[in-house]
């Protein structure tokens, strides 16, 4: 998962700066590898997981976060952070050179 260039305008003012001081980097990365969840899977495979576990599934991101993913009513899949927050996936299946990239409305964090 990947924020777009819009959630990271979202984010308070100063926040990014912030985070990219050389004194914040492991915060940073905490961060960047809540985003990255191990795997090759499609929003189709995604989606499939989500309708076979009773409308959510639990991804274990590389830092070993939670996100939980669901479908909502315009059958868009949609990520929830630890904290509650809400993302959409705005453009799935971006092939890059080490997966699949699913672009995100928002930048989420871990609780």
């Amino acid at each position: 998962m990947a924020p777009n260039n819009k959630a990271f305008k979202q984010l308070p003012d100063g926040t990014l700066d912030n985070l990219m001081k050389p004194d914040n980097k492991e915060q940073l990365e905490g961060v960047l590898s809540y985003h990255i969840v191990p795997g090759n899977v499609d929003s189709n495979k995604l989606k499939e997981l989500i309708e076979n576990n009773d409308g959510t599934y639990e991804l274990v991101t590389a830092n070993d976060g939670k996100l939980e993913a669901s479908i909502n009513d315009a059958g868009e899949i949609i990520l929830t952070d630890g904290r509650g927050k809400k993302a959409k996936v705005v453009e799935a299946d971006k092939k890059g050179q080490n997966g699949v990239i699913h672009s995100i409305d928002t930048v989420l964090m871990r609780s």
